[in-house]
């Protein structure tokens, strides 16, 4: 399978109303289960309404978004308006949904696009909604080349068995 970009984690793949981040190797197994009507929900479905428990543990939101624990910890310090989770009395982090979307749009921003800390921490700050709008796009866009592509496959697959 072809790699969809240069963050393989952040890859989407869709179904109806639920997006779960996937690696490469898996999305071939997901996608085939997907339908046409998948297309039409990856315009509407925003990322974060994917995400349907209300706190997440560091080891969750490392495995949805492919970073490892220390990369989470050092940009909880180094963004804390925008990725702040909460603690119990253990001092165990819980992410929110919201913190999540906070950590791939850092994650689009520095590991994509290739800013620096500094770049990226002015980019949140002089135009946190307009980098949310991007990413989503992105994000959208990466899923839809993902389906389509996962469709091609299957048309392929399909007319070497006629």
């Amino acid at each position: 399978m072809a790699r969809l970009g240069p963050s393989p984690a952040l890859s989407a793949v869709f179904f109806g109303r639920v997006a779960t981040a996937t690696l490469p190797h898996q999305t071939t197994k997901i996608a085939r289960r997907l339908t046409a009507p998948v297309l039409t929900s990856v315009f509407k479905q925003p990322l974060m309404d994917s995400l349907d428990k209300k706190y997440y543990s560091i080891a969750e939101v490392s495995e949805l978004t492919g970073l490892p624990h220390s990369t989470l910890r050092f940009w909880e310090s180094e963004f804390p308006d925008v990725v702040k989770p909460r603690r119990n009395a253990g001092r165990t982090r819980f992410y929110t949904p919201r913190d999540i979307e906070g950590i791939r749009m850092l994650q689009y921003l520095l590991k994509e696009r290739g800013l620096k800390l500094d770049a990226a921490r002015a980019e949140m700050a002089r135009n946190r909604s307009g980098v949310s709008r991007r990413f989503e796009a992105v994000e959208r866009l990466r899923a839809i080349r993902s389906t389509l592509l996962e469709l091609r496959d299957a048309l392929a697959d399909r007319q070497k068995k006629e």
